[in-house]
């Protein structure tokens, strides 16, 4: 390699360094650590609300919870979807879809504005 080529491969080298350190951080930070604490409020509010659908609440076992957030304006701003296995009043094991609306203030208070839970 020629004595000219030899800084352009440096620079290169280095600029592909940070680019790939850059990559890595925002692909390992993600989300804010402020989303993710008003993401995991959605969503203890979304089980507390069809918790107390279930005939046997201490029961409950969900499953991921998928947060989306709500871009067209209207009553609420996120939907939270998952299941629920819990057992009904003669002690089987039931799964259950389970469909929270939301709505999230600018001060990160999180009220559940509508639940479903159906077998």
């Amino acid at each position: 390699m020629g004595a000219s080529k030899q800084p352009r491969m440096i620079i290169a080298v280095a600029a592909a360094v940070v680019v790939a350190a850059g990559l890595a951080a925002w692909l390992l930070i993600g989300r804010s650590p402020s989303a993710d604490s008003r993401d995991d409020k959605m969503v203890s509010a979304c089980q507390q609300s069809a918790s107390v659908q279930l005939a046997s609440p201490d029961s409950a076992n969900f499953g991921p919870m998928a947060v989306e957030p709500l871009t067209a304006p209207g009553e609420y701003t996120h939907k939270i979807s998952s299941w629920v296995e819990s057992k009904n009043g003669l002690g089987a094991t039931l799964r259950s879809t389970v469909a929270c609306h939301l709505r999230v203030d600018d001060g990160g208070n999180v009220q559940v504005v509508s639940n479903v839970t159906s077998g």
